[in-house]
């Protein structure tokens, strides 16, 4: 659609539409109908996500947006709130990508007041899946999009996944004065230097921050010299996932506690005894994902002290380390559902008929297990082991992964069930 030459003006400029049989003016409909209208819309599509008919669902609401001037001003910043650049390949050119708001962001470039305006609602982009793209071709659409990111002043999320990144792209994010939430995903630091990383870092005040670069695909080489330069961008988060060890290793070196760090999410864990120390200073720390957790040194467990995090509530951890975590615990939530499968089902197996305060979880609300580990439970009784409670439990959780599928033991074919399934509460677990 191409973008009129008139600024968008606020909501309650408009009027309500003018209603026509022919020649015969109808009874308006009050403005109050149409905003409830656009609300239904609304609140249906943050529910269930536009999926796979997302073009035809945005076509539709674009085509609606067409209708009159009120519409346009009310569905549009809807529409442009949330924004995706990555390549699509169009059937009638095959072979050729080409990336949707391309004329938007060229619009912006010509200081079209229409497409500015739309620029101000953008809260969230993302930019995706460049990587596979020849890097000219790649470079030249991602040109005209980095651009424009100073124009989209009140962004508040950026995620980068897959591409290539430029020195342009992280001066334009640092000086985002709004942003909150940065996420890099397998991104490719070929063209970065510390200096760069530096400047981002020293600048950007957010909240939220990932940083991933372990991909089915292989590893994205990051310099250990860069990975320590995103330390003052680390220091006043309230969440924080990684799967970078030399991150983690360097903000436990620093000895400076995160005080208002919340979620914490660690895809790597190479030595997990000083992660623990690290972890019981955190004050704030009521979230915790561990996953892919390497031994070393001694083969003796390291037991993790769980009331020394005094305002954990959820946990996500690999099935193995319930043998390691001792003390009375306040849980709500308890996950399994990771990607750690060495030795998994002995381990799970393996449980000691010794009772230990982990052996209560009456006060688990959530509980998500692995497909495996529940089939084990049942397949594998333990005589010796008794009953564990579960009074408060409200969601159970069973999640299917290809890590676990493929365990040699499981007889029974699970094709037919995909995804999540919640068998609702339950009070005992054999």
């Amino acid at each position: 659609m191409k973008p009129y030459q008139n600024e968008l003006r606020d909501i309650w400029d408009w009027e309500s539409p003018v209603r026509c049989s022919g020649h015969r003016i109808l009874e308006p409909i009050p403005a109050e109908i149409y905003l409830m209208i656009f609300d239904y819309l609304r609140a249906r599509c943050d529910r269930y996500g536009l999926g796979k008919t997302a073009p035809k669902r945005f076509n539709d609401l674009r085509n609606m947006s067409l209708v009159c001037r009120y519409f346009c001003a009310e569905i549009l910043p809807w529409l442009f709130e949330s924004i995706i650049f990555h390549p699509i390949s169009h059937k009638d050119a095959p072979g050729k990508d080409q990336m949707g708001y391309v004329s938007f962001c060229k619009s912006i470039e010509r200081d079209e007041n229409f497409a500015q305006s739309l620029a101000l609602r953008v809260k969230h982009c993302t930019m995706r899946d460049w990587v596979d793209v020849p890097k000219t071709i790649a470079q030249a659409f991602l040109n005209v999009h980095i651009n424009v990111l100073p124009h989209m002043a009140n962004l508040t999320t950026v995620l980068l996944s897959r591409m290539r990144l430029v020195p342009p792209l992280l001066t334009h994010i640092r000086r985002l004065s709004h942003l909150e939430s940065l996420t890099i995903d397998c991104c490719d630091f070929e063209e970065i230097f510390p200096k760069h990383v530096q400047k981002l870092a020293l600048k950007c005040k957010l909240k939220s921050f990932r940083l991933y670069h372990r991909n089915k695909e292989g590893i994205h080489r990051l310099d250990d010299s860069i990975a320590e330069e995103f330390i003052p961008l680390v220091m006043h988060l309230s969440e924080l996932g990684t799967d970078n060890w030399r991150l983690i290793r360097t903000l436990i070196s620093c000895d400076t506690p995160l005080s208002n760090l919340e979620t914490l999410k660690i895809i790597f864990v190479e030595d997990l005894k000083p992660l623990c120390r690290y972890l019981y200073q955190l004050p704030a720390l009521k979230s915790l994902t561990m996953d892919n957790i390497q031994s070393r040194g001694s083969h003796t467990p390291y037991l993790i002290s769980v009331p020394l995090m005094a305002n954990l509530r959820h946990l996500t951890c690999p099935p193995h380390l319930i043998s390691s975590l001792t003390g009375l615990h306040k849980l709500a939530s308890l996950s399994f559902a990771t990607c750690q499968s060495d030795d998994i089902l002995s381990a799970l197996i393996r449980v000691t008929p010794t009772p230990s305060p982990w052996r209560d979880m009456s006060q688990l609300v959530e509980l998500c297990l692995p497909y495996a580990f529940a089939v084990s439970i049942l397949e594998h009784p333990n005589p010796a082991r008794t009953e564990i409670g579960f009074a408060q439990l409200r969601t159970l959780i069973i999640l299917l992964d290809e890590c676990f599928l493929f365990s040699d033991w499981i007889y029974k074919d699970p094709a037919r069930d995909t995804g999540r399934k919640s068998h609702g509460s339950s009070n005992e677990l054999p």
